[in-house]
């Protein structure tokens, strides 16, 4: 299966699917619910450490097994437990389905705000990577009250999508990463950010503050 493409990424951009990660959590596939499955203390291990599962899967990890690791389940539960967001799921093309296994084609990391979407394999070209620790190092670092910002080298959007307050700016010449930080800001109900192919400080407006990522 490939990774999915920019193009892709921003037709699963469906009006249904807006705000779907507060869908999820309710359905159990929360922030606390990935770190307490996978055995991790904080989210940045996703982005180093081996994310495992032990099957057979219950009811409550099974999501996270799906949109969390790559690891394939049963078709049957997962579309029983996601019932008619599964439904959507599959016809923005976010899930695949093959001889009764299903597959999402990203990974999801929720942060207590939202979800944050990457590739399910880091090391395809150009791959969306998931957030280290320096992207949770900047998070704390940022003021508690803001204006719009501008968010040089966003990536998948990690910032604006796990701060989840004020709309940001986000640029970056990672053209796939901006249609993936697009569709994350799209399921976490973000309707005011706006990402952009830029370099550096091309930008244009006026931002407080201004956050800078190197990769």
């Amino acid at each position: 299966m490939t990774p999915l493409s920019a193009a892709e990424a921003r037709a699963a951009m469906q009006p249904e699917l807006f705000g779907a990660s507060a869908q999820l959590a309710t359905l159990g596939f929360s922030l606390s619910r990935v770190l307490a499955t996978l055995g991790f203390s904080h989210p940045a291990a996703m982005s180093w450490a081996k994310r495992r599962v032990e099957a057979p899967f219950e009811d409550d990890v099974l999501l996270v097994a799906l949109f969390a690791t790559s690891i394939d389940v049963d078709a049957d539960r997962a579309m029983a437990i996601l019932g008619d967001l599964g439904e959507r799921l599959l016809e923005a093309g976010l899930l695949f389905i093959h001889r009764r296994r299903a597959r999402s084609r990203v990974l999801l990391q929720p942060t207590s705000r939202g979800i944050v979407v990457c590739d399910r394999n880091d090391r395809v070209r150009d791959a969306v990577a998931v957030p280290d620790d320096s992207s949770f190092h900047l998070l704390e670092c940022l003021p508690e009250r803001t204006g719009t910002w501008l968010d040089i080298g966003t990536g998948n959007g990690f910032l604006p999508i796990a701060r989840g307050r004020e709309p940001a700016k986000g640029t970056d010449i990672h053209s796939r990463a901006l249609a993936f930080a697009e569709l994350g800001a799209h399921l976490s109900g973000r309707s005011d950010d706006h990402f952009e192919v830029a370099d550096g400080c091309n930008g244009e407006g006026d931002f407080d503050p201004v956050s800078y990522t190197h990769l």
